[in-house]
């Protein structure tokens, strides 16, 4: 079961909005502040910057590519990894202290009950 940190229940899950922290049945998502999506995006856009420049690297590795016609890529890809590696320093993933978890795993145990008596998710048997 994948809950927030108030315990509600998710239906799914999508990395780019914070993390999941497994602990026995319940997996909990911890949501990224807006800082730490921004960073997230960031560092997620320069990774592609750099795939998508990887094929003039191996161009320049096989020679097709002189030194002068690479070096503008080269300095790009250096600046692109030095700007992933002062992001990678400062960005921090969001934590839990037990306490917190247990309070929302016991606060979707609470939920989840509620929603089984009510037969919210629960599919009738005559349909």
């Amino acid at each position: 079961m994948i809950i927030t940190r108030d315990g509600e229940i998710l239906d799914f899950f999508f990395r780019k909005n914070g993390i999941v922290i497994e602990d026995g049945d319940f997996s909990i998502c911890l949501e990224y502040t807006s800082e730490q999506k921004k960073q997230y995006r960031r560092i997620k856009e320069l990774k592609k910057l750099l795939l998508d420049s990887d094929y003039k690297a191996l161009k320049f590795s096989d020679g097709v590519l002189t030194e002068k016609e690479y070096a503008p890529v080269r300095e790009k890809r250096q600046a692109w990894r030095k700007e992933i590696n002062e992001l990678e320093k400062e960005f921090l993933e969001p934590s839990i202290t037990r306490e917190e978890m247990d309070a929302a795993e016991a606060k979707a145990l609470e939920n989840y009950q509620k929603r089984k008596k009510e037969g919210i998710g629960e599919k009738n048997n005559g349909e």
